[in-house]
Formats: C-alpha cells, sequence, structure tokens
C-alpha cells in the first residue's frame, strides 16, 4: 500500500505542480489588477480581467481532474486492498481462535497485546 500510494503521489505531482502554479498566476495577476488598477486604462482593466478569468477557469478545470484522478486512484487501491485485508483478518481469527474483532479505535482501552494491526499487516505483507 505504501509503495501504491508513493506511486499515485509521483504520478500526480506533474498535475499538482501545474495547479498550484495556476493558483499562483492568478493571486499574481490578482495583486497586479489591485495595485495598478488606478494607472491602467480600461483596455487593460478588461484585458488582465479578462486573463484572470481565463486563468481562473483552467486553475479550477485542473483541479477538478486532479481531484477526480486522486479518488478514482485511492478508491482502485481501497478496491485492491479490501479483499486483503478481509482476507488476512479472517486468517487472524482462524488462527487465533477469535470470534470478534474491533477497530481499534472502537474499544475504549485495549492492552498492547490485544492490538493485532501489526500482525494483520504482516499478513497482508506475506501475501501480495
Amino acid at each position: 500500500a505504501k509503495e501504491k500510494i508513493t506511486e499515485l503521489k509521483a504520478r500526480l505531482a506533474p498535475e499538482q505542480s501545474k495547479v498550484k502554479e495556476l493558483e499562483n498566476t492568478v493571486r499574481g495577476l490578482q495583486t497586479k489588477m489591485q495595485q495598478d488598477s488606478a494607472v491602467m486604462s480600461d483596455a487593460e482593466k478588461r484585458n488582465m480581467a479578462n486573463e484572470i478569468e481565463i486563468k481562473m477557469v483552467e486553475y479550477q478545470q485542473r483541479m477538478k481532474q486532479l481531484q477526480e484522478s486522486q479518488g478514482k486512484s485511492q478508491q482502485e487501491l481501497m478496491n485492491e486492498l479490501a479483499p486483503k485485508f478481509k482476507d488476512a483478518v479472517t486468517q487472524l481469527m482462524k488462527d487465533g481462535n477469535y470470534t470478534v474483532l474491533m477497530h481499534l479505535k472502537a474499544a475504549l482501552i485495549v492492552e498492547e497485546k490485544d492490538n493485532l494491526t501489526k500482525r494483520v499487516t504482516e499478513i497482508i505483507n506475506a501475501n501480495p
């Protein structure tokens, strides 16, 4: 899972960089417009406003695409890991003769010896 998350981040990094660059461009143009509006002609103001609007639309489109890509990739990762997790938990329950396994956050008090997270992880890692 860690490897896949690293791959996902690397794959999305160029698009994240482009989105950040567009965000900075829009902010820079907005700042310039605020600072220089007093000395700009109406035509220059319109041109600048149009440029800001175009960059903002591109930013929003790229951000939406990036979020969709991230969501899709995360869903694919979960779809891949869910069966492995279920198999690991089932095996652990059978091997340890457990009848109930709870999420750690659902328990009020848990002794470290009863925390099976590490064992589940080991089982998943042993069965790629």
